[in-house]
């Protein structure tokens, strides 16, 4: 699956396009917040002065692939 303008920079699927009521929308929002989170965390806690380039790829690749990414390739991002 391409990415869309609904996408955000990181693959997360933007909840401004979310249907449903307000409580639904406002679950949409806290859903993406939480996965942005949780990835801004992992990003974080590596340990970028041991990483080379590849084993620092790896794992950027591999919080790309937590709960909450597109359906899109992470080659394709």
């Amino acid at each position: 699956m391409a990415r869309t303008s609904r996408d955000g920079p990181s693959g997360q699927r933007g909840p401004c396009g979310s249907a449903g009521t307000d409580i639904e929308k406002e679950a949409a929002f806290v859903q993406a917040f939480e996965y942005l989170k949780s990835r801004i965390s992992l990003i974080l806690s590596l340990p970028l002065d041991t990483l080379d380039a590849t084993a620092l790829e790896r794992g950027l690749r591999e919080i790309g692939r937590i709960e909450g990414a597109t359906a899109a390739p992470v080659d394709a991002i």
